[in-house]
């Protein structure tokens, strides 16, 4: 008798637990401000497609946010094991969870952690293992896995990072399949000063060994005054399948104001593409003021898209692989520092967003086509029925999917 009040009770105390998690849930979702997207011109099928990710604050209340044509729907408001996880997932993710349930299974994360092609699709993430329950890492190790779309054959093995015992931390940066042959790139620190090296490793999925282990870029070259900073230009977001991978770094030397005081003076910026078919790696040669001051803001395999500010108003700069110089430049009506638009590029449409909105901040919204310059469409994003309460928020978009 007594195993079943046992039961009974362990019973009660789960659905008192899920119960008041929803009750709280359904509380905080009524505080929240509901969002939508208003038409100013142009066609409102253009945003039938768009999703913005947003993080939503007001004084101690945080939650994330996606808003699209359908309205705001809050983290809160999802399912016991959404909030769990902490946001919903990438666009990209969900689709292939839906379409490649078995593949998918205990797989998370960025899409930079998948590659998916006509025939295949490919996963691969870095485990570590620690020494003595310490945060130093021991031992670091690729997990990888591999579909077949056409025999559903799932091929998983692990194999361990050379030289693994001389870095303090590796993050993965891309997986991509060029030629049957899995390319894996990876972020590499090493030593007490931290140095940087990106390598692109590559490996036979037949014979589930690597194959090469290329450094393409490392912070050593630099003298040791000064401070490196690489990024990996990506598909924001999107699963990236591009040839050409571009990378972005920075150098910057430190300079004392007094003893206690002083900053890091920009010194010198490129770019630098990566084509893992040829494995060549080339500096781009661009004009000194874009590369000074434009940002990368989409990679295909054709082209790479910069931002730059022209009068006050952004202008994209269109740079083509097979001519190495800038094509074309477009310039739009939106009077706001490309530091603060999120862009996204897809199906020769650019997207453009504000990235911060309050009650007296309007977040614009603007999608134009890349051939022939239209702007195909013009909105904003507009609370509907604010109540006082809901006056000192803040939104931050920090990006958008389109499906």
């Amino acid at each position: 008798m007594k195993r079943y009040w046992k039961l009974i009770s362990i019973v009660l105390i789960i659905v008192l637990v899920i119960g008041t998690f929803y009750i709280q849930s359904s509380m905080a979702a009524s505080n929240y401000p509901e969002f939508v997207i208003e038409t100013v011109s142009g066609n409102q099928e253009e945003v039938e497609q768009l999703s913005l990710l947003a993080n939503y604050r007001n004084g101690m209340i945080y939650d994330n946010v996606t808003i699209t044509e359908n309205g705001a729907e809050y983290v809160s408001e999802g399912s016991f094991l959404e909030q769990l996880e902490g946001s919903y997932a990438n666009a990209e993710i969900k689709r292939l969870q839906e379409d490649y349930r078995h593949f998918m299974r205990g797989k998370t994360g960025s899409p930079r952690l998948f590659f998916e092609d006509q025939s295949k699709v490919a996963y691969a993430d870095l485990s570590m293992e620690t020494l003595n329950n310490r945060y130093k890492p021991s031992d670091f190790s690729f997990d990888i896995s591999v579909l077949d779309k056409d025999s559903d054959k799932n091929t998983s093995f692990e194999l361990p990072l050379p030289e693994r015992e001389s870095y303090n931390f590796v993050s993965m940066e891309g997986v991509y399949i060029v030629g049957g042959e899995m390319k894996l790139i990876t972020h590499n620190s090493k030593g007490r000063a931290g140095s940087v090296e990106i390598h692109v490793y590559s490996i036979n999925i037949d014979t589930e060994e690597i194959v090469g282990d290329e450094v393409i870029l490392k912070s050593e070259e630099i003298n040791d005054n000064s401070f490196l900073e690489i990024r990996k230009e990506n598909a924001n977001g999107n699963l990236d399948s591009n040839r050409n991978v571009l990378f972005e770094y920075e150098t910057f030397e430190e300079v004392k104001i007094n003893e206690w005081e002083s900053y890091l003076e920009p010194t010198e910026k490129d770019f630098i593409v990566y084509n893992l078919e040829t494995n060549e790696r080339e500096v781009l040669n661009l004009p000194e003021e874009i590369r000074d001051s434009a940002n990368a803001v989409f990679v295909s395999d054709e082209k790479i898209y910069f931002a730059q500010e022209a009068d006050g108003k952004p202008e994209i700069l269109i740079y083509d692989f097979d001519t190495e110089r800038i094509e074309a430049k477009q310039s739009f009506s939106i009077q706001s520092p490309v530091s603060e638009l999120v862009f996204n590029i897809k199906n020769d449409k650019l997207y453009i967003t504000s990235s911060y909105m309050n009650m007296r901040t309007k977040a614009t919204i603007l999608i134009l086509d890349l051939k022939t310059g239209e702007t195909l469409y013009e909105g904003f994003i507009k609370m509907e029925n604010p109540r006082t309460e809901q006056m000192d928020y803040e939104l931050y978009i920090r990006g958008t999917e389109i499906e």
